[in-house]
């Protein structure tokens, strides 16, 4: 699973990425999500290579990543 909304009732409903891919991996996506968000993730395995773009830029902060890859991705 590359993408999990997650509906925890607030209005701007949580986006998990990543539950249950294996971290070492690479994946490379843009998946369309809930509220008009679109999430674009090229990830291989390592965060300091990761890259991660959320259209509108508003929604980027309900966007969160499982387990293995930081929150604090670059953009």
């Amino acid at each position: 699973m590359l993408l999990q909304p997650a509906h925890d009732g607030l209005h701007n409903a949580s986006i998990v990425l990543l539950p249950a891919w294996p971290c070492e991996w690479s994946v490379k996506f843009k998946l369309h999500a809930p509220q008009s968000t679109v999430v674009e993730v090229d990830y291989d395995g390592s965060r300091e290579q990761a890259h991660l773009e959320v259209v509108p830029p508003e929604r980027r902060e309900a966007v969160s990543f499982a387990r293995c890859v930081a929150d604090d991705l670059p953009h």
